[in-house]
């Protein structure tokens, strides 16, 4: 592979990842995706499409273990 192949491969791998930083800050932006942070102050990252009532029901569940 000569240069010019390796700074093209390198353009289209770096336009891949530019599309899907900017598709991750729309839904960002539009609320389909939520930040918060785990007990060791880590940001979690979370989307509406993973299951929110599955979710919903484990965090009612965990809630109830802490006040019991």
């Amino acid at each position: 592979m000569d240069e010019l192949e390796e700074a093209q491969a390198e353009v289209e791998r770096l336009t891949k990842e530019l599309e899907r930083a900017h598709y991750a800050l729309n839904a960002i932006q539009m609320g389909e995706w939520s930040c918060t942070y785990d007990e060791q102050g880590l940001e979690v990252w979370t989307t509406r499409r993973i299951n929110p009532g599955r979710i919903a029901s484990e965090a009612l569940a965990l809630r109830e273990e802490e006040q019991s």
